[in-house]
C-alpha cells in the first residue's frame, strides 16, 4: 500500500510518509513499537511535522483512496453516520476521518492552560498510526499485541486498506495557538469550535456590561446557567433537521452549540465562584475579555 502525502507546505504542516526518504529513523525517534509489530507502523503510519513558530492545538486528518478508479469502494455518505464520518468510529466509512486536539477553554483566552501546552510544539514532530488512530502519539509503544480485540481490530482495517492500493492522507484543517485555522475543513470542526467561542465571548461581553452598570452580575449568570437542555431544544425547534442536513452532511445546529456553551460559560463562572469567592469570579470576567485570541481563517 501506497500513501501520498497532500499536506500544507504554505502554512508550514508538512507529512512525511512510509516512502519519504530517512522515514524509518524519523518514526521510531519517536515512537516503540514491539519488533513484530515494527512492519505495520512502518507501512500504516505518517509524521505530522510543524515548521512554524505556532504550536498546533488542533489537527484533522482524513484519509482516502488515493484515484477516482480506486474510489468504487466507497460508498456514498449517509447523513446518519455522521459520527462514523467524523472518525469517532471507524466502521465502514470512507474517507476516515481522525482529529486530535488539546482541552481548549471556550472563550479561546491566553490564559487557557492548554494554549501553552500544545499538541504538536513549534518545530516538532507528531506520530500518527492509520491502525491507531490519534491514541498513537499518546506514549510510546502503545501498540501492544496481548489485547485480541485490538488485533481483530487492526486486521479488519488492514482489509479494508487492501481494497485500495494507494491512499492518499491530508490536512483538513489546523489550528494554530495564535488562532489562525487552515484547511477546507469538510468535517466543519472549525464551523463548531468558531460558534463555541462566539457564544463563549458574547456572555462574558454581557457579564462585563452589567459589571460596569453595577448589577448582579453573578446572579445573571446564575439565571443563564440555569436553563435546561429541554429548554435549549425547545428555543432551538424551529431548525427543522432536513434543513440542516440540506446544508451540509455533517452539519448540526449552530443555534443549539451557540447555547449550550453560554450555559457551560455561566456554569464555570458560578464553579469559580464557589471555588475562590465571589471577587475571583468578577476577575476571571474582566480578564477573560482582555486576553481573547482573535480567530483568523486561511
Amino acid at each position: 500500500m501506497e500513501i501520498i502525502a497532500n499536506d500544507m507546505p504554505q502554512y508550514g504542516v508538512m507529512i512525511h510518509v512510509p516512502e519519504s526518504p530517512g522515514f524509518r529513523d524519523r518514526l521510531f525517534a519517536l515512537v516503540e513499537v514491539p519488533p513484530e509489530l515494527e512492519e505495520d507502523a512502518l507501512r500504516y503510519s505518517v509524521v505530522v511535522e510543524n515548521q512554524t513558530p505556532q504550536h498546533i492545538l488542533r489537527i484533522n486528518l482524513v484519509w482516502s483512496p488515493y484515484s477516482q478508479e480506486d474510489s468504487k469502494y466507497v460508498r456514498e455518505y449517509d447523513p446518519r453516520d455522521r459520527n462514523e464520518y467524523l472518525g469517532l468510529s471507524r466502521g465502514g466509512l470512507l474517507p476516515i476521518g481522525e482529529g486530535a486536539g488539546i482541552s481548549i477553554d471556550d472563550a479561546f483566552t491566553q490564559m487557557s492552560w492548554g494554549v501553552s501546552r500544545g499538541l504538536i510544539k513549534a518545530g516538532n514532530q507528531c506520530p500518527w498510526s492509520l491502525l491507531e488512530g490519534s491514541y498513537f502519539w499518546r506514549q510510546k509503544a502503545i501498540l501492544a499485541t496481548t489485547d485480541a480485540r485490538q488485533e481483530d481490530r487492526r486486521d479488519q482495517l488492514k482489509a479494508r486498506l487492501a481494497a485500495n492500493a494507494r491512499w492518499s492522507v491530508g490536512v483538513d484543517g489546523v489550528l494554530f495557538g495564535d488562532g489562525v485555522f487552515a484547511g477546507p475543513d469538510t468535517a466543519m470542526w472549525f464551523n463548531n469550535f468558531e460558534t463555541q467561542v462566539r457564544a463563549a465571548r458574547d456572555l462574558i461581553a454581557e457579564l462585563n456590561r452589567k459589571l460596569d452598570a453595577g448589577e448582579d452580575v453573578l446572579a445573571h449568570a446564575e439565571q443563564c446557567a440555569s436553563i435546561t437542555i429541554e429548554q435549549i431544544d425547545e428555543q432551538c425547534a424551529s431548525i427543522a433537521k432536513g434543513q440542516i442536513e440540506a446544508i451540509h452532511p455533517t452539519a448540526i445546529s449552530y443555534e443549539r452549540i451557540y447555547a449550550l456553551t453560554r450555559k457551560t460559560t455561566a456554569k464555570n463562572v458560578i464553579a469559580r465562584q464557589q471555588k475562590s469567592g465571589e471577587q475571583a469570579a468578577v476577575e476571571w470576567i474582566w480578564e477573560s475579555a482582555k486576553s481573547q485570541i482573535p480567530l483568523v481563517r486561511r
